[in-house]
């Protein structure tokens, strides 16, 4: 697998299913999810606030894709919309905390993290905290006082029931909790109540560890443990372990009122952990969830439905029954945009999809709005389980197609899904929208790596510097409806239902690589790139030689489709699991005894061999003399770049991106859509998002090909915020004419296109 140091946990701990807890491949599953032994990914941004009398500590974490610590600055106000253009009040490299004090009790206040780029350069990370410091009010289960007031640590009550009303009588308050079991809990929370725990018996807010110090609470048969039903200001929750026991519908039940949940752990609720409605007709709710965990709940770990402006930062969604987290539906009204933020997240062994997302159609049509999507430096791993149709590691579903003037920003960037039971990535792109996948890995799922479905709608899906390795089914797949995938400096490796495939439009792959590909291209037009069919000729530094798939597994061979070119001490891999095994005997030429042999194999699944003498962390950089070297679309002017997914100005490691993201300039739509026919004189208008089309970068950095891949004398200008290309004389061939948009082109703040990209019409 490729080496993915992008979280604290280890993607080996995370075991396979029994084989016999459920069907193998696309079929679904059965059974319940492995329970969850997983812990917090390590993020960049905020984790933990927590307020007290004039004083403020926050924590953070701050580690790259490669675990490496990342130089930050920590930045504080009253005024959350200038929170960043003064000085930071704090710099440190790595995760760490700070304590502000000397704080205005009563008076609101914003802390950000970002990182810093050095020269007095900030880019902000996560989300942005807030805190009230206030006179805390005290609760210690295991306080003795005959006459609590709260007021102390001495004199801290012993439930967290009287804490909350005392806070409630005055107004408002923090909440400190010292660690324990707190049983029978089940409170609605009002406006400016916040509830922080890990403290010990001192209450010292220097030594605050909700890990080390839990604060249980501890539900019993009933609706919720924690309500939120008020609106009104946010409420926080931070330091948190929410325990359903079995007993409890919901562990934290929120209607229509924004909180931030941080540093939390919510478990063991009969149906969902988290469940987040909204009937807010004014705007969107606010919630960000981060640095927490939910785990092991009978339905979903968080479930939506409603408007939301929902923020995921730095979680664990794991081994629950259904979705990991469920936006069923997200809703935009008129005039109210909603949104989904994801960064540096987990979603594993969940019993359906990883994550689903949906983009629901208004209660009243008429008018317009729109949503924006953006996952980012997340993990989509073993999803699936139990649903009837095997679930995914992502989905995005757009379901407003029958409303006008409604619209969605789709951005995935950095992110894998690896062996889920049915497709890695799964976008059904049904109405308006632009979408865009950058630095994606999908390696051996049960489905495709990535599926695109459509109805009548065209637009594009731009997906680039991705690498689809080994999945069971197609590595991409554009499926029925009006989008085409323009996939560009992509590599399709051992994907065992073919590399590239569009069945009811055309797609484009510029600069890609297929590696061991049955089926390279079905449907695609093809501009440039190499196809490499033997393990005889070295495409990369370090890959699988061949793939294979595993049948059938017992305690002693796992027993593949067909016997293959295996042989005792070759390197292998099962599902891409990042576990180094070789090969230690055979039963028959298809049985094969493995150095480590997986005690649970989810069957089928992926199998790789690597050549004797290397590891199994995939290296997709070219080795020296790759064909792929120089074998991109032929630059304009300058160097021709080379083919996969190193190519191109943003080109780097699948799966993973830096610390710091760089902003995407790309196109996003034309007109005509590439799904309809090309007229002889028509002029093609290309627009883009991420930001204006500078007109003085268009020069030279447009071409066209014919279907023999001859170039066009085609005009290229500015027209506006569009590009506008115009015809040869004579006008468009017959056939398909490539449009290439090198990587030249540039927004008006100066940012290039990730790569040069093309899109692919068609004159009959």
């Amino acid at each position: 697998m490729l080496q993915l140091q992008t979280r604290s946990f280890a993607l080996a701990s995370l075991v396979l299913v029994l084989a016999a807890c459920g069907g193998g491949g696309s079929s679904g599953g059965g059974g319940n999810p492995p329970p969850d032994t997983g812990t917090v990914p390590s993020s960049l941004g905020l984790v933990s606030a927590v307020a007290g009398d004039g004083v403020v500590r926050v924590e953070w974490d701050a580690t790259d894709g490669e675990g490496a610590s990342v130089a930050v600055a920590l930045f504080r106000s009253t005024n959350s919309g200038t929170l960043f253009s003064g000085a930071p009040i704090a710099t440190a490299t790595g995760s760490s905390a700070h304590t502000s004090t000397g704080l205005a009790n009563g008076v609101e206040q914003f802390f950000g993290l970002a990182v810093d780029r050095g020269a007095g350069n900030y880019d902000p990370t996560g989300t942005v905290f807030r805190a009230r410091p206030r006179a805390p009010v005290y609760v210690d289960v295991a306080s003795t006082d005959p006459t609590p007031d709260g007021t102390t640590p001495a004199s801290a009550f012993p439930t967290l029931a009287q804490g909350v009303a005392a806070a409630v009588t005055a107004g408002g308050g923090n909440v400190w909790i010292a660690e324990g079991n707190y049983d029978g809990v089940a409170l609605s929370l009002q406006t400016g109540v916040d509830l922080y725990g890990g403290f010990t018996a001192a209450f010292d807010v220097a030594v605050r560890d909700p890990a080390a110090h839990a604060s249980v609470l501890r539900g019993s048969a009933g609706i919720f443990v924690l309500e939120l039903a008020n609106g009104g200001a946010p409420l926080v929750l931070d330091g948190l372990v929410v325990d359903g026991r079995s007993l409890t519908s919901f562990g934290i039940d929120v209607d229509s009122t924004e909180v931030r949940l941080s540093a939390c752990e919510v478990r063991a609720t009969t149906g969902h952990g988290i469940r987040m409605r909204s009937t807010s007709a004014s705007g969107a709710v606010d919630i960000d969830l981060v640095g927490s965990r939910v785990h092991d709940c009978g339905g979903e770990g968080v479930s939506v439905l409603g408007t939301f402006d929902l923020g995921l930062y730095g979680s664990r969604f794991a081994s629950n029954q259904n979705e990991g987290v469920s936006l069923g539906q997200l809703v935009a009204p008129n005039g109210i945009a909603a949104s989904l933020h994801v960064q540096d997240c987990v979603f594993a062994q969940n019993g359906e999809d990883g994550l689903d997302c949906q983009l629901g159609a208004p209660p009243i049509a008429g008018g317009s709005s729109s949503y924006r999507v953006r996952v980012e430096r997340s993990i989509f791993e073993r999803n699936g389980f139990t649903g009837a149709v095997a679930g995914a590691g992502l989905r995005i579903d757009i379901d407003f197609e029958l409303v006008a003037g409604w619209s969605a920003d789709i951005l995935v960037r950095g992110s894998t899904a690896r062996a889920n039971k049915g497709d890695g990535f799964a976008l059904d792109l049904d109405s308006t929208s632009t979408t865009f996948l950058h630095r994606l890995l999908a390696s051996a799922n049960g489905g495709d790596g990535l599926r695109v479905t459509s109805e009548t709608t065209a637009s594009v899906a731009l997906v680039t510097h991705s690498a689809f390795l080994g999945n069971l089914g197609v590595g991409a797949r554009a499926a029925l409806g009006n989008v085409p995938i323009e996939a560009a400096h992509c590599i399709f490796a051992g994907n065992a239902g073919g590399g590239f495939a569009s069945s009811s439009v055309t797609s484009t792959a510029a600069a890609c690589v297929m590696s061991l590909q049955p089926s390279p291209f079905t449907g695609v037009s093809q501009d440039f790139g190499v196809v490499v069919p033997s393990a005889a000729t070295a495409l990369f530094t370090n890959a699988p030689v061949e793939y294979a798939r595993v049948a059938s597994a017992d305690a002693s061979f796992v027993t593949l489709t067909s016997a293959g070119s295996f042989a005792i001490g070759d390197p292998v891999e099962v599902a891409n699991d990042g576990v180094a095994r070789t090969v230690a005997n055979f039963g028959a030429p298809s049985q094969l005894a493995l150095s480590a042999h997986p005690t649970d194999v989810d069957v089928p699944a992926a199998f790789v061999r690597f050549a004797t003498g290397s590891g199994v962390i995939e290296d997709f950089t070219l080795a020296p003399g790759s064909t792929a070297l120089a074998s991109g679309v032929p630059a304009p002017t300058g160097l021709t770049q080379d083919a996969g997914a190193f190519g191109g100005a943003l080109g780097g490691e699948p799966g993973l991106e830096p610390a710091s993201l760089p902003l995407l300039f790309r196109p996003s739509s034309t007109s005509p859509a590439t799904t309809a026919a090309l007229g002889t004189s028509t002029t093609i208008l290309v627009s883009f998002t991420g930001g204006t089309l500078a007109s003085g970068s268009v020069a030279g950095q447009v071409r066209a090909r014919n279907a023999a891949g001859t170039l066009l004398a085609i005009g290229a200008s500015a027209a506006g915020a569009q590009l506008s290309i115009t015809p040869p004389g004579g006008g468009w061939p017959s056939g398909d004419v490539v449009v290439e948009l090198h990587a030249g082109l540039a927004s008006t703040a100066g940012v290039l296109l990730p790569c040069p990209i093309a899109i692919t019409f068609h004159r009959p």
